[in-house]
């Protein structure tokens, strides 16, 4: 199995990060392939999308590289932590440039699009202080961006793990999370 790893953290050192990092090893562990794109990294800096004609919108090399590597992946791990209900503008900004119309998905005249990424799983990782509870009530509409959106390019979302109350969280609640995430490699 190959796992592409996008991680949207402005720090280095949050736990994000940590998410990714136990990601990796354990996936390392099992033998499979595994690579980590840190969207806050020059190497994988992406300008906001901005266009006056779609049809004439220049792809650069950065979204070409990315999407090789999806293209070379089975499967994507997406890890965020959950900011105003939903994923980092950074996190935003990757779906507008990368999870683009004949790369992802494209129409030929059809109501629904020919979905180009099928055979693609994923999984989201996702950090937030608020209480579970507000995302119960209120509804927890990162999972359902992720959700929709991959769904529309035919990859199957096989976990969405949400951290609620991380700022409260002991040190040994924070190591089992870790854990967690190692048992979904």
């Amino acid at each position: 199995m190959k796992h592409l790893i996008i991680t949207s953290h402005p720090s280095s050192k949050g736990f994000t990060h940590k998410i990714a990092k136990a990601f990796y090893y354990k996936a390392l562990e099992k033998g499979d392939e595994v690579e980590i794109i840190d969207l806050y990294d020059e190497e994988f800096k992406l300008d906001f999308l901005r266009f006056e004609d779609i049809s004439k919108m220049p792809i650069d090399d950065v979204v070409l590289k990315i999407q090789k590597k999806i293209s070379l992946s089975d499967n994507l791990v997406f890890i965020s932590p959950m900011w105003w209900y939903s994923c980092t503008a950074i996190m935003k900004n990757f779906f507008d440039r990368i999870i683009t119309s004949g790369f992802a998905y494209k129409y030929e005249g059809n109501f629904l699009p020919e979905k180009l990424l099928v055979g693609k799983s994923a999984q989201i990782f996702m950090t937030c202080d608020g209480p579970k509870i507000f995302y119960l009530v209120f509804g927890n509409l990162a999972k359902r961006f992720f959700k929709m959106n991959l769904n529309f390019c035919g990859i199957k979302v096989k976990d969405y793990v949400l951290l609620s109350s991380k700022r409260t969280r002991s040190d040994n609640d924070l190591d089992n999370f870790l854990l967690e995430v190692g048992d979904k490699v």
